[in-house]
């Protein structure tokens, strides 16, 4: 079998493109042809040798990163079922073990033996193919685009904060940081039926989450908080600044929810939380979130394909990498080639 192109990672900032031999699925497994694959600043960090995961040991060098992907099954084990060559697909990152304590619970991306696509223990989807467990495998609803189909791990993510921070009708939510995550939690509250504000510092960005259906918009270029306070709170934005807006902006008794990675440690106005009585929650990844999500993105609530700017094919993927973060840029896709 022929081999196919993949990114291959190493920490030192460099992104190359190596040539891989094709794997035949072990038990359990699908091959599956890579279409289009997106990248977020979690794949920078994992560039620049910045990501916590492999700081702490927790993930190791190379990698071959993209946890945001759809591809199309080649090949099927023998002992799986359900699944079949031509379908089109998407993966989870995060796969437990499937045995422990945490994931019987259902917390599977806490497995303390967890992989995480494209992060720990197994190459992610920036690659002509890749090999992956069915059972974190999920069918694409015929008719949804291809970027959509990418996008549905990050819109997933997006889901499982909000469900976090849990809204209702009549609720007050402000959603800071109107980057990718942002703007999809933005979406996924409305869908919830509450009412939502986003800020930014970036009127591009802001105008964008306008379109896709913000109740309401917020500069924050200046120093001074929000003057309106709000029942619910999704810090996306991953920057001190962020944070420090998302606690003061919240009303006594509120949820706030953190959902980005901020890369250090930094300082947390206690006081405040305490004295407000805020319950102050991270979320991680998206357990359980995926086929509701599916089902959001099918019904037009969610529409991760329109903050697509940005489109590069595999060879150019170091380019597509300097994109990732820029205020004029909200997600950056790579295709394959594999798509039709």
């Amino acid at each position: 079998m022929a081999g196919y192109d993949a990114v291959t990672l190493t920490g030192d900032g460099r992104v190359r493109v190596v040539r891989e031999d094709v794997r035949a699925p072990g038990p359990g497994e699908l091959r599956i042809a890579v279409r289009v694959a997106g990248l977020c600043a979690t794949d920078r960090e994992i560039r620049d040798g910045e990501m916590v995961y492999f700081t702490t040991g927790f993930a190791r060098y190379p990698v071959v990163p993209g946890h945001e992907w759809v591809g199309t099954v080649v090949e099927v084990a023998p002992d799986v079922e359900g699944f079949a060559p031509g379908d089109r697909v998407v993966g989870e990152c995060s796969i437990g073990c499937g045995r422990c304590p945490t994931c019987r619970s259902g917390a599977y991306h806490l497995c303390p033996d967890r992989e995480e696509t494209g992060v720990v223990g197994r190459d992610g989807g920036l690659a002509g193919e890749l090999v992956f467990p069915a059972r974190a495998a999920h069918h694409v609803p015929e008719g949804l685009p291809d970027d959509a189909a990418a996008l549905v791990e990050p819109s997933a993510v997006a889901v499982h904060a909000v469900d976090a921070a849990d809204p209702g009708p009549g609720d007050s939510v402000l959603v800071v940081g109107a980057g990718p995550i942002g703007v999809l939690a933005m979406q996924a509250v409305r869908a919830r039926g509450s009412e939502v504000t986003i800020c930014d510092r970036a009127a591009a960005r802001l105008a964008l989450a306008q379109r896709l259906g913000a109740d309401h918009t917020l500069d924050v270029t200046g120093t001074e908080p929000p003057r309106q306070r709000f029942d619910r709170v999704v810090e996306a934005s991953g920057s001190a600044g962020g944070l420090r807006t998302a606690i003061a902006a919240a009303r006594p008794g509120a949820t706030v929810v953190c959902v980005s990675l901020y890369g250090a440690e930094i300082p947390v106005p206690v006081d405040v939380v305490v004295t407000g009585s805020l319950r102050l929650q991270g979320s991680l990844g998206s357990p359980g979130a995926w086929p509701r999500t599916l089902e959001l993105i099918a019904s037009g609530a969610l529409t991760p394909d329109r903050i697509v700017t940005a489109r590069y094919p595999l060879a150019r993927a170091a380019e597509a990498f300097d994109q990732i973060g820029r205020p004029d840029q909200l997600k950056v896709v790579v295709d394959t080639g594999n798509g039709e």
